[in-house]
C-alpha cells in the first residue's frame, strides 16, 4: 500500500486539492474493470456502482435479460431498461415511454420555478429552452 498523502488527509486539503484527487482516481479506476471495482468497494463499505450504458446492461450476465428491455419507439432511443418488477411472472403496463429531450421545460418552469407562460414563450423564442 502507497504510503498516505497528506493533501488528501483531511476533507478541507481534499477539497484544496481536488484536482489531484480527481487526476488520481481517474488514472486508478481507468485500467480497471467497472464491474469488478464497484463490487469490490461494496465490499469494502464504500457506496459504489458502475456507470454504464444501456448497452452495457445488454450484454452483461446477471443482470436483467432482454425481457426486461422495453421497445418504444422515440426519436432518441428504441428500447430502454423497464422495471425489474414482475407480478406471477407478467411485466406491468408502460402507460407512458421515456420523454422527449425538452418535453416537460415549460410545465417544470411555470411549476417549480412560479415562470409564466409570457417568460417561458420568450425564453423559447430566443432559444434559451
Amino acid at each position: 500500500m502507497p504510503p498516505a498523502d497528506a493533501r488528501f488527509s483531511t476533507s478541507a486539503l481534499r477539497r484544496q486539492h481536488a484536482a489531484a484527487l480527481d487526476s488520481l482516481i481517474e488514472s486508478w479506476t481507468a485500467s480497471q474493470d467497472c464491474w469488478e471495482l464497484a463490487s469490490n468497494l461494496q465490499s469494502a463499505g464504500v457506496d459504489a456502482a458502475a456507470v454504464a450504458s444501456h448497452e452495457d446492461f445488454a450484454h452483461r450476465d446477471g443482470v436483467p435479460s432482454p425481457e426486461y428491455q422495453l421497445h418504444y419507439d422515440n426519436e432518441y432511443l428504441s428500447i430502454y431498461p423497464g422495471p425489474a418488477a414482475r407480478l406471477n411472472g407478467t411485466p406491468p403496463p408502460i402507460r407512458l415511454g421515456p420523454p422527449k429531450l425538452g418535453e416537460h421545460t415549460a410545465e417544470l418552469l411555470h411549476e417549480y420555478l412560479g415562470t409564466n407562460p409570457e417568460k417561458i414563450e420568450e425564453l423559447r423564442r430566443n432559444d434559451a429552452i
